[in-house]
């Protein structure tokens, strides 16, 4: 699994956002799922998920 920051700026601002992400990829009988989301601020991506 993978952890990320992404960092965001709006068009016209001169401010940054930073979000978390959680990715996963599994194979499974030669076929990937993939799975991407946004962590809440008091998460750390560490979680059992069944895909």
């Amino acid at each position: 699994h993978f952890t990320f920051t992404v960092k965001i700026k709006k068009h016209g601002s001169a401010d940054w956002t930073s979000v978390m992400y959680f990715a996963e990829v599994r194979g499974i009988f030669m076929i990937k799922d993939y799975f991407c989301y946004p962590l809440d601020p008091d998460e750390n991506g560490m979680r059992n998920f069944t895909l």
